[in-house]
């Protein structure tokens, strides 16, 4: 990051900003050669429902998965799912290696967690370019974030006032954190999850209008931190809704803090020139 994108990071001056964030499980961090390096495989466990809803267990491409597809307690049928996919940008998985390279190399975003993504329609190719799935709470799909080669989003058919993208690490949900994006939102889940060992249950949502926050789920809960770089009004408007969150300013965006601290390990850790490869740790997401 300090070399290739002009950003800084200092350990002493900006831990305390990510501590404030808050204390997941630890994560994996993606390889600087995606396509060459192949991970280890871990648990995993999902669901597409609301948060709270238990899920049912699958086996997929040999890691294990939880997934629930539709309203809580009722699975979705495979003309319900077309029905989703259908307002969404057309599919083509001949690009997804494409893809899937481009966001682990630029993003760090680990293959695993991407390929978990990928699995349940939340990240796919749309042409050339990243589609992340904007859902309700209830796991059904609305619209989609799209993200082009040179870093910009755009969406398209937003058509519920409270679908985002979002996942949520497994357990009833006692807090939320409200990022910019599908990345920043993920980028927050891997830096809480690189930082500590045990937390509550979490949501991460990435948002592009704070209309598509579930407010009166979001009032529920314990704690809401509003983690959005970079983007005054938005974090101002999410405020306007939501007065009892938390604001967190980070120094710049959470996808390069993220990164910094993948090459802090690199140069700390290891020796004699040796590629820097950490282990994928399980990691349970809904």
């Amino acid at each position: 990051m300090q070399k290739h994108r002009g950003v800084s990071y200092d350990k002493g001056r900006d831990n305390a900003l990510i501590e404030a964030l808050m204390q997941p499980q630890h994560l994996a961090i993606a390889p600087s050669e995606a396509e060459e390096n192949e991970l280890e495989l871990s648990h995993f466990e999902l669901e597409t429902t609301a948060p709270a809803i238990p899920a049912t267990a699958n086996e997929l491409e040999s890691s294990q998965f939880e997934l629930v597809a539709g309203a809580p307690g009722t699975p979705a049928t495979a003309n319900e799912l077309e029905l989703q996919l259908s307002i969404l940008p057309e599919r083509n998985e001949n690009q997804w290696q494409k893809v899937r390279s481009h966001l682990a190399v630029e993003y760090s975003l680990p293959l695993e967690l991407l390929n978990l993504l990928h699995s349940h329609s939340w990240l796919y190719a749309g042409s050339e370019k990243a589609v992340f799935t904007g859902r309700t709470l209830e796991g059904e799909a609305r619209f989609a974030f799209v993200l082009d080669e040179r870093g910009n989003f755009t969406t398209t058919h937003p058509l519920s006032s409270e679908a985002a993208f979002w996942v949520a690490t497994t357990g009833e949900i006692e807090r939320a954190v409200i990022a910019s994006n599908p990345i920043e939102a993920l980028s927050i889940l891997l830096i809480e999850q690189e930082n500590s060992t045990t937390a509550p249950a979490t949501l991460y949502l990435g948002i592009e209008r704070a209309s598509q926050l579930p407010i009166e789920f979001l009032q529920e809960l314990d704690s809401v931190i509003i983690a959005i770089a970079e983007d005054y009004m938005l974090a101002r408007n999410a405020r306007s809704l939501l007065p009892d969150a938390e604001l967190v300013n980070p120094p710049s965006s959470w996808n390069d803090i993220w990164i910094q601290l993948i090459e802090q390990e690199e140069q700390n850790i290891q020796p004699n020139n040796q590629p820097y490869k950490q282990p994928i740790q399980d990691i349970e997401l809904d």
